[in-house]
């Protein structure tokens, strides 16, 4: 645990403020719509759940804009820049564990992206760890053309056991717990499951990909997302530097295919968080979609993976190559409110990477725009995909 400790204390001596510009923001420069939405007291779900918007890739320290970041427990959040392309996030008000682990033994979930239209991919790095009431989880970007860590914008998601309604299920595939074995569980100290079964994990030797049963039964009327864990740079040597690519390969009944491929496009059982959901959180908006026909101009994504708080339609338009408008009618973003969003490819046997763009209400104010990009990531070149995409406030 050395490293993630030394990872985690990184961000309690990088204490230089720094003044920074204006980003350029995720929203409309129209006006937001009033509506009344009553601010629902949690006290029946974990408060372990928070996001962010990274907009200063380059700053040494500082907070994310309250507009676009949430933390349920109503602590102060806050990011640190230490070397190029690596961050640490921390949430105050989380509270220790108190089953007898550790305190870097905690069941979260974690995805993160990186924002804009760039080769860049950003991963988990050497987290998560709470001391003394607060959640520090490390981010590191990279380009995944030039194998060197850069500084990007990024979208972090961190879900908290039981914090969410609905079925759910968090699950990190370590470093330390590689099994060939059909039926492996993982450490019940850092994944769980809302399900009566326990989350299995086979490993298929013919693809060199993993069957993740989340243990909630059958799939259907729920997303997944996936996100790596760059564990490989112990040590901050260059030389390490993983640049592991993760992707979903297909949804089977009760289980998601998770496909991992090294730096040299190598498919393997590498370390990742991968996250189910079905509902967000009481009264607040939650929307996701299974856009599954990469190529065609307009369509409905598959209704049995997406779903819109709303009630209202859910759009997907491929506007080029690789590049993709997901509209969410009655999802936009009301005054005082922020939201976040995630995405995950389907990539097959390519390695395939998406990030978001932006998010932005429409001009009308009616709906929500999700912009996507998809890209081979061994390339950069643009590759239409299939992906999930979650929305949720």
């Amino acid at each position: 645990m050395g490293h993630r400790f030394w990872f985690a204390c990184a961000a309690l001596v990088m204490l230089l403020s720094a003044c920074v510009d204006e980003p350029t923001r995720p929203v409309a420069a129209a006006t937001r719509p009033s509506r009344d939405i009553p601010d629902v007291p949690f006290t029946r779900l974990s408060s372990h759940f928070a996001y962010v918007w990274a907009h200063q890739p380059q700053a040494p320290s500082y907070s994310p804009m309250p507009q676009y970041s949430y933390n349920a427990t109503g602590g102060a959040m806050h990011i640190y820049h230490g070397v190029a392309g690596r961050y640490t996030v921390t949430f105050d008000g989380f509270a220790e564990d108190t089953t007898g682990h550790t305190p870097y033994d905690y069941r979260l979930g974690l995805s993160v992206v990186a924002y804009g239209a760039t080769t860049i991919g950003c991963a988990v790095a050497f987290g998560p760890g709470i001391l003394n009431g607060r959640l520090n989880v490390g981010v590191a970007c990279y380009d995944r053309i030039t194998h060197e860590y850069v500084d990007s914008r990024f979208s972090l998601l961190v879900v908290g056991a039981q914090s969410v309604e609905g079925r759910h299920s968090l699950v990190w595939r370590d470093d330390h717990s590689f099994s060939y074995a059909p039926g492996y569980t993982p450490d019940s100290a850092t994944s769980f499951t809302t399900g009566p079964n326990p989350i299995l994990i086979s490993y298929d030797p013919a693809t060199l990909s993993e069957n993740v049963k989340f243990g909630t039964g059958n799939v259907a009327g729920t997303t997944a997302l996936i996100t790596p864990d760059d564990w490989g740079n112990l040590g901050g040597d260059p030389a390490m530097n993983p640049d592991v690519t993760c992707q979903l390969g297909g949804w089977v009944n009760n289980s998601v295919e998770k496909r991992c491929f090294n730096r040299l496009g190598q498919p393997g059982p590498e370390p990742a968080y991968l996250m189910q959901l079905e509902r967000g959180r009481t009264g607040r908006r939650f929307g996701f979609a299974y856009a599954h026909q990469p190529s065609t101009a307009s369509y409905a994504p598959a209704a049995g993976h997406s779903y819109n708080s709303s009630g209202g339609a859910i759009t997907v338009n491929h506007t080029a190559t690789g590049r993709y408008t997901l509209e969410f009618d009655g999802l936009q973003t009301p005054d005082g409110h922020s939201e976040n969003v995630q995405v995950s490819p389907f990539g097959g046997d390519v390695p395939t990477a998406c990030n978001i763009v932006r998010w932005v209400n429409s001009v009308s104010n009616t709906s929500l725009l999700v912009l996507v990009e998809c890209r081979r990531a061994e390339t950069g070149a643009y590759r239409d995909t299939k992906f999930n995409v979650v929305v949720i406030e």
